[in-house]
């Protein structure tokens, strides 16, 4: 039992060896499986983040780096991850919106580009509107004005060269009045015919010459047609709207200065006829009749001289000559004094400067009252009511004795003129009062007439002489304000 015990222990001994190889081996074996395992999961694991950086966080990146890109002001970014999966869809969306977003950007960009170049347009436009306005409506008769107008109309349209004429008031042909072209082309080729269509264009054309393209604009205001302006284009080019519509804006003004200019020259000779008329009065109420009266003294002288028992009466005939020859002498130095009135100054001063002059001159204490208020006289108003003043004064000087005077020129809220000379001296006769020494009279009233007025000559209740004349001023202040105003608010 012994022996068999041994041999038992060492069968024991070996099956637990045995086990215990066995053993070690599936654990050796059970490593190898976990490595593996956590070598795959590690694999698993960096796979699924090197997909999940591809297919999410690049293509948020990029979403996120184009949006910055954007609200910086950087419109070309884009998105590269496009595709069927849900990112992609939002990167192509992403695309879409932002080339809108760019393309609406560009658009912009070139609509305000175009306002400003529009703006500035206006602004040169306005600009070159107010300068030839201001030349134009200063000194309407001045050709050199019309030629630095043709010269910006030139500049700011991008003309060959321009000229203006004007269409004779008789029979003949018309007048180029200004030309950035040179010599006239057509009055070299065909004389004096030249420009004759200058008649006939009431309305804007166009003419094609050659290589020129010919645009012609009437000159012409509200009452009267006076000619032609006419530009020089190359054939294949055309005025752009905003430069059309400046040149027909200039050319209206061209036109309504041409009438200005008329109308001064019409006035001025109308105003030279009746100053002319005026001295012819004058004369024939002054002189004329002083030598009507000395002629006929000396008539009587010579009749006199011719029987020796008159040559008594002779000597008073001659007395009475020599009397109307100086009368006649101090009229042609009052008429004189008269003519060569200087109207260098405003109404208030000259007349100051006439009532000091009379003062001085008669050694009468007059007073000058001016309360104009807002009437404006016209220059042929302010010069009647001047001359009647002095005529006032000279007769109040020569007639009356008085020792103390007044003139007043007041004006009411109508617009209605009233100048009065007053005196305290002897009167003026109840009685007509067309005699030789009165034609101061008759000369102002010829004056009030002139102006559209009345005049009164009464004697004074508490003594002396009383003329008064009242006329209508053209315009007031205030009105001419108020349509001012309202002129512009219409533009």
């Amino acid at each position: 039992m012994l022996t068999n015990v041994d041999r038992f222990v060492d069968q024991l001994d070996t099956l637990v060896f045995v086990l215990e190889q066995d053993t070690e081996a599936r654990i050796e074996d059970l490593r190898e499986i976990l490595a593996g395992a956590i070598i795959a999961t590690l694999v698993v694991i960096i796979v699924a983040l090197f997909i999940l950086r591809r297919s999410l966080l690049k293509p948020l990146g990029g979403l996120l780096a184009a949006t910055r890109a954007i609200a910086r002001g950087d419109y070309s970014a884009r998105v590269e991850h496009v595709g069927y999966d849900e990112l992609g869809r939002v990167g192509a969306t992403f695309n879409l919106m932002a080339g809108e977003i760019s393309r609406q950007y560009q658009t912009l960009e070139q609509r305000v580009a175009e306002k400003t170049a529009e703006l500035q347009r206006s602004n040169r436009s306005l600009e070159l509107l107010y300068h030839a306005i201001a030349r134009l409506y200063q000194t309407p008769t001045e050709p050199a004005v019309y030629e630095a107008t043709l010269r910006d109309i030139d500049h700011v349209a991008g003309l060959q060269g321009s000229f203006a004429c004007i269409e004779p008031r008789q029979e003949g042909p018309a007048t180029v009045i200004a030309s950035t072209l040179g010599p006239c082309v057509e009055r070299v080729a065909r004389g004096a015919d030249a420009c004759s269509e200058c008649r006939a264009v009431s309305a804007a054309g166009v003419v094609v010459r050659g290589e020129q393209k010919l645009l012609r604009f009437p000159l012409r205001d509200r009452e009267h047609h006076y000619g032609m302006l006419r530009l020089a284009l190359p054939a294949g080019e055309a005025l752009e709207d905003w430069q059309r519509q400046l040149v027909e804006a200039l050319s209206r003004h061209i036109g309504m200065a041409l009438g200005a200019a008329r109308r001064s020259e019409q006035e001025r000779l109308l105003a030279l006829q009746e100053e002319r008329s005026v001295i012819a009065r004058e004369l024939h109420d002054s002189l004329a009749q002083a030598l009507s009266y000395m002629k006929i003294q000396m008539s009587l002288l010579q009749r006199a001289l011719a029987d020796p028992a008159r040559l008594a009466e002779a000597d008073t005939i001659l007395a009475d000559l020599r009397t109307g020859v100086n009368d006649a002498y101090r009229q042609l130095r009052e008429l004189l004094v008269s003519f060569r009135l200087e109207l260098s100054g405003d109404l208030g001063a000259l007349l100051r400067t006439a009532v000091a002059e009379y003062r001085e001159r008669g050694g009468v204490d007059i007073a000058l009252e001016i309360r104009l208020s807002d009437c404006s006289l016209t220059p042929n108003q302010e010069v009647h009511v001047l001359q009647i003043v002095r005529e006032a004064l000279s007769n109040m000087l020569r007639h009356a004795m008085a020792r103390h005077a007044r003139v007043a020129l007041a004006c009411d809220e109508g617009g209605r003129v009233t100048i009065t000379v007053e005196d305290d001296g002897v009167g003026i006769d109840d009685g007509p009062v067309d005699g030789r020494d009165h034609h101061g009279l008759s000369i102002m009233r010829e004056r009030a007439r002139s102006l559209g007025g009345e005049i009164e000559i009464t004697r004074r209740g508490e003594g002396g002489t009383r003329i008064s004349v009242n006329f209508q001023a053209v315009h007031t202040l205030p009105a001419l304000a108020v349509d001012a105003f309202a002129e512009e608010g219409s533009r």
